[in-house]
């Protein structure tokens, strides 16, 4: 089992589970404020209510599930080309979507650049099992 993977992991899951509540309170109430809105430029407001921040229509926080239960399962599994090529896909994902937030939100995003440290640790972990 790859623990140090499958605890990386684990700790994402918290930073993908308030990222789907702040998906879920700004469709709610657009005058939500968020914990991460600090100021102007330290912002998930501006990017979680940013449709064009979006990749493809899909909602960061969708992505970040749909990121971290395989890693978790493969964590698990032991599957490290597997779990290399997913974290892959998951890093080049997060510049992709770092991308699109400085491009169009134009603030700095505390929950989406954890799973963005998130992403890259898991590859540098995943890359030492193969």
């Amino acid at each position: 089992m790859m623990y140090d993977v499958l605890v990386v992991s684990l700790l994402g899951l918290p930073v993908a589970t308030y990222s789907l509540y702040l998906e879920w309170a700004l469709a709610k109430d657009p005058d939500y404020k968020p914990v991460c809105d600090l100021s102007d430029v330290f912002s998930c407001k501006r990017n979680f209510g940013n449709k064009q921040v979006r990749i493809m229509g899909i909602p960061s926080s969708w992505i970040m599930f749909a990121y971290l239960i395989p890693m978790i399962v493969l964590a698990y599994l032991n599957r490290p080309q597997l779990a290399f090529a997913l974290a892959i896909f998951g890093a080049l994902t997060s510049v992709y979507k770092e991308y699109r937030i400085f491009k169009y939100g134009k603030t700095f995003c505390p929950v989406c650049n954890a799973f963005f440290a998130v992403a890259f640790v898991v590859l540098y972990l995943t890359y030492q099992y193969l």
